[in-house]
Order: C-alpha cells, then structure tokens, then sequence
C-alpha cells in the first residue's frame, strides 16, 4: 500500500513537470531543438532575449525561473586587456 502511494506522487510529480515544461515551450521561455543524430537539446532564453544552451540538470532551476517570471542570468565573459591595458 506505501509502494502504491509513493507511486502516485511521483505519477502526479512527473505530470506537474510535464505540464510546466509544455508551457514554457509555448510561451518561449525553453527552446528544443532536434540534432541530426536524434536526440533533443534544450535552450533557455536569457534576459537580453537570446537563447543559451540548458543542460538537463538545469531544467528544474529553468523551470522555477518561468513560474516565478525571471529570465536566466546572463553570463558575462571579460575580455582580455589589449596591448597593456589594465
């Protein structure tokens, strides 16, 4: 009978995930692209309205970002200093 129950929360889980996932695909938030091989990539667009490539682990963080309305964070690279700048 515990089995049974903990079944049933990880179904009604899984089916929470599901329905988050397909909405943030419809509203543009996640981006899935298919690779010539067959499998899926995932995309999160980010605050300056780019999409940046989304491992799967970062899925349950991309979706909280969508419910709570919050795009990604942009990841700021610093260039080098040129001919002795500081």
């Amino acid at each position: 009978m515990t089995l049974l129950a903990i079944l049933a929360v990880l179904t009604a889980v899984a089916a929470g995930v599901w329905a988050l996932t397909r909405m943030a695909l419809r509203h543009g938030h996640l981006l899935a692209l298919r690779e010539p091989g067959g499998g899926t990539t995932l995309y999160e667009r980010g605050a300056n309205g780019r999409y940046a490539w989304l491992p799967a682990v970062g899925l349950p963080a991309a979706l909280r970002r969508f419910v709570c309305g919050v795009r990604a964070a942009v990841r700021v690279r610093a260039r080098r200093p040129r001919h002795g700048e500081r």
